[in-house]
C-alpha cells in the first residue's frame, strides 16, 4: 500500500467494457513522476472483468479508486465523469478516457511548471495519436493552438482539445461540468461552454498525452441517439452564444450547418421519435436564427422527401 496524502490533483476515468486496456491506461498514471495524485475509476455497468481488475488495482495502490455509476444517472461517460468529479477532493482535476494514456511527464509539466505558477484557469498540452503502442503513429490529436478568437475557430473545427490533455482548477469548474445527456461532442461542448465563460488557460508546447486510434473506440459507434446528441450539442452552444450577447453570422453558419447534418443522419436512420424532437427544435431555432430559409426547406421539403423516397440529400447542405 501507498501512504496517501490529501492528493493536489485528481485524475477521473469513465470505463465501459475496456478490461483489455485500462491496465495501459492506470499503469501510465501510476507511471507519474508526479505522484501526488488520486485516480477515480467510474465503471459504466461493464460486462467484462473490469471491477475484478480494478480490485487488484486498489489493493496494491490505495490512490486509486474504484465506483460504479449510480443507477439513479443517465447511463454514459458523462454521468460517470461527473459522478468522479463530486467524489474527488484535488485541486486540479484531468478527466482520462480508459484506453489513453498519459506521458509520464504529464501531472509534471501541468501543475509545477504551469498551474502552481499562473492564475489560469486550466492548462493544455499537445496530444499524440497512437495504436498499439507510443510511436507506431505520427502527428498530433489536434491542433490546439487558437490563430485569432479561440471559440470561433474551436466551432469551425480549426483547433480542438482532447479531454485528457487539459488540467482544470477545480474552483473554475460547475458542479456537472459535462451534459450527461449528450452522447456525442460532449467534451467540444464542455470546452466550448468554458471558454464562453471567459476561463482562461496557457497552451503547453509538449505532448504529454497520447490518443488511441482503434476500431473499438466509443466515438467511431453511430446511432441516432448520437446523431440527436450531435444536433443537440450544436443548439447548446447557440443559445449559450445567444445569451452573451456573442453570436456571430459565422458562427451561426457553422452551428446550422451541424444541426442540419445530424438532422439528415438521423432521417436516414428512419427513427422517427428523434425526427420529431429535431423538427421541433428545428421550429424553436426558426424563431430565432438568420436561417429561416433554410430551416424551413428542412422542415418542409428536406425531412418529408428523405423519410418517403430515402432521397434528397442536398436539401440538407446550406
Amino acid at each position: 500500500m501507498i501512504f496517501m496524502e490529501q492528493p493536489l490533483v485528481s485524475i477521473i476515468i469513465p470505463s465501459y467494457n475496456r478490461v483489455h486496456l485500462i491496465s495501459e491506461t492506470l499503469d501510465s498514471v501510476i507511471s507519474q513522476i508526479y505522484t501526488n495524485w488520486e485516480c477515480i475509476v467510474v465503471d459504466d455497468g461493464s460486462t467484462d472483468n473490469t471491477e475484478a481488475l480494478l480490485k487488484e488495482y486498489t489493493a496494491k495502490d490505495n490512490r486509486i479508486q474504484f465506483y460504479i455509476r449510480p443507477s439513479d444517472r443517465p447511463k454514459g461517460a458523462n454521468a460517470c465523469r461527473n459522478y468522479g468529479f463530486e467524489l474527488s477532493k484535488g485541486k486540479y482535476v484531468n478527466w482520462l478516457d480508459s484506453d489513453d494514456i498519459f506521458d509520464n511527464h504529464h501531472l509534471n509539466f501541468h501543475i509545477l511548471e504551469h498551474l502552481e505558477k499562473s492564475n489560469v484557469d486550466m492548462s493544455i498540452s499537445k496530444s499524440g495519436l497512437f495504436n498499439k503502442k507510443i510511436g507506431d503513429l505520427n502527428g498530433y490529436w489536434a491542433n490546439i493552438n487558437p490563430e485569432v478568437n479561440d471559440i470561433d475557430e474551436m466551432i469551425s473545427g480549426k483547433i480542438s482539445w482532447s479531454t485528457l490533455s487539459v488540467m482544470w482548477k477545480r474552483k473554475s469548474l460547475p458542479n456537472r461540468p459535462f451534459v450527461e445527456c449528450l452522447q456525442c461532442a460532449q467534451e467540444w461542448t464542455f470546452n466550448l461552454s468554458m471558454l464562453i465563460n471567459k476561463l482562461n488557460y496557457e497552451i503547453i508546447d509538449n505532448k504529454t498525452v497520447y490518443v488511441r486510434r482503434h476500431e473499438q473506440r466509443v466515438g467511431k459507434s453511430q446511432n441516432p441517439e448520437k446523431f440527436f446528441s450531435e444536433v443537440k450539442s450544436r443548439v447548446i452552444i447557440f443559445d449559450k452564444l445567444i445569451s452573451e450577447g456573442i453570436l456571430t453570422n459565422e458562427n451561426e453558419y457553422f452551428l446550422i450547418k451541424k444541426i442540419f447534418q445530424g438532422v439528415k443522419k438521423t432521417v436516414r436512420s428512419k427513427e422517427k421519435k428523434i425526427v420529431l424532437k429535431e423538427m421541433r427544435i428545428l421550429f424553436s431555432l426558426f424563431m430565432i436564427s438568420n436561417f429561416k430559409f433554410e430551416i424551413l426547406r428542412i422542415l418542409f421539403v428536406g425531412i418529408p422527401i428523405y423519410l418517403f423516397i430515402g432521397r434528397g440529400e442536398s436539401i440538407f447542405k446550406i
